[in-house]
């Protein structure tokens, strides 16, 4: 038994290429109206082919939340604090007094998130861009080092851009 143990060589695993194994899935879009998610999981801004919202997109936050005001003739004391009218275990669907109909249309609706602003490229003079103004796209956004690099032709002019979206702890998980 000691000789069939002897004659087979374990080799140790090769360690993984984590820089490949990212990098891989590197996002190379270029699509005038796409857009690409940056961010580090606590705020997100949408960039298209400009490097900005110029064609839509959003800008998001876990911190920024909106509430609509009360309805009329609703005040705050008239909301259950515990988000239901249920009272004891909740075993159920929340079923709502005749009535309340205003704060459960109010309760299902607040706080939402919201987008932010959108920041976008215009022409001189106020003139929106259109797609057709963007030539020659060439945008990845690197997984690995979190970088989005940007190049276009408007106008007889490259434009390029890179942009940075390190979360502090972004290689304690590497």
């Amino acid at each position: 038994m000691g000789t069939f143990a002897q004659s087979i060589a374990i080799t140790p695993p090769k360690p993984i290429d984590r820089h490949a194994l990212v990098s891989r899935h590197n996002i190379s879009w270029n699509d005038v109206k796409g857009q690409i998610p940056l961010g580090n999981g606590e705020f997100c801004f949408n960039v298209d082919a400009t490097g900005l919202q110029t064609f839509g997109g959003n800008t998001m936050s876990h911190w920024g939340w909106h509430s609509f005001p009360f309805p009329e003739g609703v005040t705050s004391d008239q909301i259950p604090a515990t988000g239901t009218f249920q009272k004891g275990r909740n075993t159920g669907p929340d079923i709502f007094p005749i009535g309340t109909s205003a704060i459960r249309s109010w309760m299902f609706d607040n706080p939402h998130s919201f987008n932010l602003g959108r920041v976008r490229l215009m022409k001189s003079g106020g003139i929106e861009l259109s797609p057709d103004d963007v030539k020659d796209l060439s945008r990845t956004y690197d997984l690995w080092d979190w970088h989005a690099y940007l190049k276009i032709y408007h106008r007889r002019a490259t434009c390029s851009g890179n942009y940075l979206c390190k979360s502090k702890c972004r290689r304690d998980f590497c």
